[in-house]
């Protein structure tokens, strides 16, 4: 892995199942704290400002066999994200056939708003076979990271209600879900919203009450997810938290 002395790095990949290269290579996303590939990253070496010694090494190195490009999570637009992965291609089409294969990473968002898929893996495919067609031609095996914009709209997590009550002027509900499996939701709500449905506990059915401003406490503190508008909770209905998988995203 590469933004780190070389010598010290390519020790470390000669222990990987593929010997690589890790590239970081494009400026923050609209997350800056997840974006990896931002010129100060802890990780890797910039292949910018690193290009000619990253070669070199490559040559000295025989067992280098593999790149490997690390954007970031989320808050990455697909024009991001083809622009890194067309930069080290084009590093990887230099150093030649050396080079086997290329992880192209994950990183694809995942929209939070609403039960939309966007952007899709095809609008994602498209682009890259647009501007990277040697990445569909067999010159490398591609492998790809894809986390949670895979998984995230396959759960939920449902919660009983236990009481609700008026403090300071503020309408609190307590339920089971807070900040020890929503961990950025709770910290950073503006970056990580959470969707919000309420059930009537009695009949199942979704509550289409006009919404008022809530706290919505959970397990392990009673920091509220944030203040935010929702349907009127009432004791034993069920609140239903929508893309939450994996937990503690």
């Amino acid at each position: 892995m590469f933004r780190v002395p070389c010598t010290a790095s390519l020790i470390l990949l000669s222990c990987c199942r593929w010997p690589q290269a890790v590239f970081f290579t494009h400026p923050s996303g609209s997350i800056a704290a997840l974006s990896t590939g931002v010129p100060t990253s802890k990780f890797g070496i910039g292949l910018d400002e690193n290009r000619e010694d990253l070669l070199s090494a490559f040559k000295q190195h025989q067992f280098l066999n593999m790149v490997h490009v690390h954007t970031g999570s989320q808050g990455l637009g697909v024009g991001i994200m083809v622009d890194a992965i067309k930069k080290v291609a084009a590093f990887a089409q230099v150093v030649g056939p050396q080079v086997t294969v290329f992880d192209i990473g994950g990183g694809l968002s995942v929209n939070f708003q609403s039960d939309e898929i966007s952007p899709t893996f095809a609008e994602y495919s498209a682009a890259l076979q647009a501007q990277i067609p040697m990445l569909f031609d067999g010159s490398w095996s591609v492998i790809t990271e894809f986390g949670r914009c895979i998984v995230a709209k396959a759960g939920i997590f449902l919660s009983r209600v236990e009481y609700t009550k008026m403090a300071g002027g503020r309408y609190i509900i307590q339920q089971h879900c807070g900040h020890d499996l929503l961990v950025r939701s709770v910290w950073c709500p503006q970056v990580w919203p959470l969707r919000l449905q309420v059930f009537n506990g009695s009949s199942g059915s979704l509550r289409t009450d006009d919404p008022v401003v809530s706290d919505v406490a959970g397990s392990s503190s009673f920091l509220p997810l944030h203040a935010r508008s929702s349907q009127p909770m009432h004791l034993q209905d069920h609140a239903v938290l929508q893309e939450t998988w994996p937990p503690k995203r």
